[in-house]
């Protein structure tokens, strides 16, 4: 399969895009930046508005970054996220 065709049959052609959110997920950024650009990524992409946000502060721990996390949300929101 050639991934690089527009017309690449991909998983979302089966998914029901009227009774399912696909619900992107910021996981794995470590900066608020890099949790923000995902965001858009998904958006541009077309799978959601909505966003499962976060940002790891502690890789070892995976514990979050709360003040990078804060950032990101409200700058998300202004977008209309």
């Amino acid at each position: 399969m050639n991934l690089n065709r527009p017309s690449a049959e991909s998983l979302l052609d089966y998914i029901d895009r009227s009774r399912i959110t696909i619900l992107p997920n910021t996981a794995g950024c470590y900066n608020a930046q890099d949790a923000i650009r995902t965001a858009h990524l998904a958006r541009e992409a077309g799978l959601s508005k909505l966003v499962k946000l976060e940002v790891l502060g502690d890789p070892q721990t995976l514990l979050p970054d709360t003040e990078a996390l804060l950032i990101a949300t409200r700058e998300l929101v202004r977008e209309g996220f």
